[in-house]
């Protein structure tokens, strides 16, 4: 049969791409040479323009820098960075463990998303779990703690910024990737520090902060940019961008993004006997946790995934408006919504551990930059609904973040004070019935935060630099406040030799499930009731980290960074059976009821670790980078016993004692330390791009990862080492116009990735990018 709605699509992109080609061609007609260009447009050149410069032209470009041609490129090797102090300086001098990813490596890598550019930058633990659906962790701490929900593989320490607006999910923690209005088209490079930024960047950076900066429009010129990909699985990504300018000074940018990632699965794992089954099995097969052995409910299991041959299909459009009213007073607006359905994996642990989630949001951004003063205020607004197979999980989302900062230098002491404000709303009752609590919260629930912030920035003798931050956060829900602070020092040996340190802490803010959760699952109808109950006096998970690092270039075109780390952790809060009863009641009461609740406990996670990453640019044609880490995990006084266990015990002391309350107790003498293997103990990749006769781009980069045992409440899994090694080969047809081939996973490993999610196989891509 037709798939009608994508044939429509290829044909319409077929349109596109043959009306572009011709435009282009009239277009890179008048197109000046550099010869030809200002000091403005030279300026604007990136890494990949001088790369396909002839040796002539680079040489002219070179001069008109004042610079030699050796040293334009390494001027552009040598990025500039502002995440790792908020103050704009080169990666060489950053004082943090801290990476650029420019988005002429993520254009010749041939990442088809954000989370997999990210594995091109050290640190940094990227899995899929199904076709473009990722799983990010910054240093691992994932399945912390162990044998518990699903939700406790996600991660949900690493803040998420877009042009330093925080994207974090405040309902479960974390990120939820293909909720981003952006795409890999819209970004001029990503910013990643690692380690606990809390005190500059606020709750959540606690295993580090990763923010994408975005495109803007540089000139008045109309110019306008789109890619097409065709690919294996129906998968199909699309992005088109245009710049221009609007009277005398404004400047905007629209874009928009399409992707569908097709599956290499057409089943789903189930606990049920721990294999994958079809749709139809779902549909038919008896519920095994249901005593009553009624038939699964066909809409429940067709509401997993309607098309069971889609992973993912998302939707983006931005628009970027700037405003440059003088030489210190500039206004940037950025607005900007997405609609998305992924099939995921879900929040719990029920029978089969996949579900669709769908998002609708859309957003606003400003930012204002007046002579020194710093400030932005955003609004992110919409409907999530995280497990379409489970009624109850959709909400409202209204999410506010203003802060205001200034920057005043003395002589060699910069201080930037600042306060900031954060308010979200999750509200369910529009889609629940309040009175039954079939809702997650059956609330309107807010999250706030008032927070104030100090930072210091000293430089003596030219050489040793001295920075401390400082923050101070208040929250509504738990009542407290909390300090965090980040001190650090580097000391210049000379321009070619970089020794930094530093001592940080960093805490996690509260979510809305830990905090509001007020849930009965109708376990049994009449029978069996579980009560979910959140906690309003959690203790917040808190880290502290120490750390050194050595930069060193070692000749002109190869930079090294080199990082040792040690973090500890405590505080963390698991989700555990409170008590069970059995009533006494007869139908149409239940017979038993349970209560599971959110607490803290005394684990404490100690890792340790080490990066490595060299960076090299031969000449104008050949360019290699090389990283890995290497770390250890540990557990310490581990509760190892797992949700479902304990419920099982709960059931054996109830019926000793029918009708009376039996409650769990843990007993710290079954604590255990022991290492945590959710973390791989080596992860990391290498790329090489090269360059040939000024047409040719050939891109391969390999990521790996090492062998991870996820334990979740119901049973665990190993995940098998992996690598991928990835191809992409591009023809510039006329200036910067391009066609291409692109292959992920050209080994053909298709293992999975992710505990009880889907085999990723091999990725064929084909496509244009145009640019006129």
């Amino acid at each position: 049969m037709i798939d009608y709605r994508n044939a429509s699509r290829r044909w319409l992109a077929g349109m596109l791409m043959t009306a572009c080609v011709a435009f282009s061609a009239y277009a890179q007609d008048s197109a000046p040479s550099v010869s030809q260009m200002n000091e403005e447009q030279i300026h604007q050149l990136s890494y990949n323009d001088l790369l396909q410069l002839s040796l002539e032209d680079l040489l002219t470009v070179a001069n008109r820098f004042g610079m030699s041609a050796d040293e334009i490129l390494e001027y552009f090797l040598n990025k500039d960075i502002v995440a790792a102090s908020k103050k704009s300086e080169k990666t060489m001098e950053a004082p943090m463990s801290s990476t650029v990813i420019s988005k002429e490596q993520i254009e010749h890598s041939g990442a088809t998303n954000i989370p997999e550019a990210l594995r091109l930058a050290p640190g940094v633990i990227v899995r899929e779990k199904t076709p473009g659906n990722y799983d990010v962790h910054l240093r691992g701490y994932d399945n912390v703690p162990s044998n518990n929900i699903m939700t406790y593989s996600e991660n949900q320490l690493t803040l998420l910024m877009i042009d330093n607006r925080p994207v974090y999910s405040h309902t479960f923690g974390g990120t939820f990737w293909e909720m981003l209005p952006v795409e890999v088209s819209d970004v001029e490079r990503i910013e990643i520090v690692r380690g606990p930024s809390s005190a500059l960047y606020g709750p959540n950076a606690v295993t580090g902060a990763i923010n994408i900066i975005t495109k803007r429009a540089t000139d008045k010129k109309v110019a306008v940019n789109f890619d097409n990909a065709l690919g294996n699985n129906n998968s199909h990504l699309a992005n088109i961008a245009t710049s221009f300018g609007v009277g005398n000074k404004l400047l905007a940018r629209v874009s928009g993004n399409y992707q569908w990632n097709g599956r290499f699965n057409n089943d789903f794992y189930t606990f049920y006997d721990s294999q994958y089954h079809t749709q139809e099995f779902l549909e038919t097969t008896l519920d095994p946790e249901d005593i009553t052995k009624r038939t699964v409910l066909k809409e429940n299991a067709s509401a997993r995934e309607p098309n069971v041959r889609r992973a993912g299909e998302k939707y983006g459009a931005n628009v970027a408006l700037t405003y440059p009213a003088s030489d210190k007073i500039n206004f940037t607006l950025m607005a900007g919504a997405q609609k998305s359905a992924v099939l995921t994996s879900m929040l719990g642990n029920r029978w089969a551990p996949l579900s669709t989630r769908e998002s609708q949001t859309q957003y606003i951004d400003l930012h204002a930059d007046i002579h020194g003063f710093q400030a932005q205020i955003n609004y992110n607004t919409g409907v999530n609904e995280y497990e379409k197979l489970v009624h109850g999980f959709k909400c409202d989302i209204d999410v506010i973040n203003a802060s205001l900062e200034y920057d005043y230098t003395i002589h060699n002491l910069t201080l930037r004070p600042g306060v900031s404000f954060q308010k979200a709303n999750y509200n369910d009752m529009p889609y629940v019935n309040v009175d039954l609590h079939d809702g997650y919260m059956n609330a309107d629930c807010e999250m706030s935060t008032k927070a104030a912030s100090l930072r210091a920035d000293y430089t003596a003798f030219g050489k040793w630099r001295l920075i401390g931050a400082l923050r101070w956060d208040q929250y509504n829900i738990p009542d407290v406040n909390h300090f965090t602070y980040q001190f650090m020092t580097s000391f210049k040996i000379n321009d070619n030799h970089l020794l930094r340190a530093s001592y940080s802490r960093a805490n996690r803010g509260p979510f809305i499930t830990d905090t509001y959760s007020n849930y009965t699952w109708y376990k049994i109808p009449n029978v069996f009731h579980i009560y979910y109950m959140g906690n309003k006096n959690l203790k917040l998970p808190v880290m502290d980290m120490m750390e050194v690092g050595y930069r060193v270039k070692p000749v002109k075109y190869i930079q090294a960074d080199f990082e040792l780390y040690r973090t500890e952790m405590n505080d963390f809060s698991w989700f555990t059976d409170d008590s069970l009863q059995y009533t006494g009641k007869t139908f149409p009461d239940p017979a038993m009821l349970a209560w599971i609740n959110y607490h803290n406990f005394d684990l404490k996670v100690i890792q340790s670790g080490f990066s490595a990453n060299i960076q090299v640019a031969i000449n104008k044609n050949l360019t290699m980078d090389l990283h890995g880490s290497i770390q250890q995990t540990e557990l310490k006084d581990f509760f190892p016993v797992t949700t479902f266990a304990m419920i099982q015990q709960l059931q054996a002391d109830a019926m000793v004692s029918p009708y009376k309350k039996a409650a769990y107790t843990i007993d710290p003498s079954t604590f255990v330390d022991q290492s945590h293997e959710a973390t791989p103990s080596f992860y990391g990749g290498a790329s090489i791009n090269y360059v040939l006769r000024d047409k040719w781009n050939l891109n391969t980069s390999i990521y790996h990862y090492g062998k991870q045992t996820f334990a979740m409440n119901r049973e665990s899994t190993v995940i098998d080492a992996k690598t991928l090694v990835n191809l992409k080969v591009s023809y510039n047809f006329a200036k910067q116009n391009k066609v291409f081939i692109n292959i992920r996973n050209l080994l053909g490993d298709d293992s999975n990735e992710f505990a009880f999610a889907d085999k990723i196989g091999t990725k064929f891509f084909a496509g244009v990018q145009l640019q006129f």
